[in-house]
């Protein structure tokens, strides 16, 4: 039986936030599967992270008012690596929709510099938008809701020219409404944690904390960090046995997949 596609945040912020020519060719890569599924989930990783930061630009791009120090902004961030280069791919795919602006009244440096931060802000707040509507649109189905988590869309303030989007935590219900599911199968939980033993970035420290809570301590809170921290872990954990994970970071993916006796497709953008 061929299997369907369980997609994971990478491919949908492929899908969504990147150039023309990248959005179209992983949407297609998705659709050449009969079967696709999108959980919650990636959409609240797609909210937390690519997406915050796509607006981050957005919102520099308007507190500066200029292109010139928009990207001496984001140089200033090479200690956070994922920000600088999520703000250099939202620079990349908005330059592109810029591309042929009327820039015809700019008759000075200064003014050039500012007409270009404006139009390059209205094409990244046009591509966020459009992502933001068409999250559900790339797959065949939705997976795996999240009750707890409240899927806001980011909203545009006419007086400060800023996007806000401030609601991310999962805050419709006191508890974690994936924790008891996941706490039903702690064989699953011990063979990831053993999956990464050794590994000691802190990204795997998270996750194994992650696994580690639900796994021996039942009856402590599973909350909103903890979530955030299994990450690939909870694809692992939750693709059905009729997909295969659909994603472009198949190093991390694999040996948590595997330890499951799943697998992995991988895209290559």
């Amino acid at each position: 039986m061929e299997k369907g596609a369980f997609v994971d945040t990478t491919m949908l912020v492929e899908s969504l936030l990147k150039t023309a020519e990248r959005r179209k060719k992983a949407k297609k890569a998705i659709q050449s599967y009969k079967k696709s599924l999108l959980p919650h989930y990636a959409i609240k990783e797609f909210k937390g992270g690519a997406l915050r930061h796509y607006i981050w630009f957005h919102n520099k791009l308007s507190e500066t008012g200029s292109f010139s120090r928009t990207i001496h902004a984001i140089q200033r961030n090479f200690m956070k690596p994922y920000l600088m280069g999520t703000a250099l791919e939202a620079l990349q795919a908005g330059t592109e929709l810029f591309v042929g602006a009327e820039l015809s009244h700019a008759q000075t440096k200064a003014q050039t510099d500012s007409a270009m931060a404006d139009s390059l802000r209205l094409s990244t707040r046009r591509l966020i938008e459009s992502g933001w509507r068409n999250r559900r649109k790339i797959t065949t189905d939705m997976a795996d809701p999240l009750s707890c988590f409240a899927e806001t869309a980011p909203t545009y303030n006419e007086h400060t020219r800023l996007l806000e989007d401030n609601r991310r935590d999962c805050d419709l219900e006191p508890r974690c409404c994936l924790a008891d599911d996941l706490r039903a199968v702690p064989d699953q939980l011990q063979a990831l944690i053993s999956a990464i033993e050794g590994l000691t970035s802190p990204e795997n420290n998270r996750r194994r904390a992650a696994l580690h809570l639900l796994k021996n301590t039942p009856r402590r809170d599973f909350n909103n960090g903890n979530c955030k921290a299994l990450g690939d872990a909870y694809f692992a954990l939750r693709c059905p046995s009729d997909c295969n994970i659909l994603t472009i970071n198949v190093k991390d993916h694999r040996p948590l997949a595997e330890a499951l006796h799943k697998q992995v497709d991988e895209y290559k953008p």
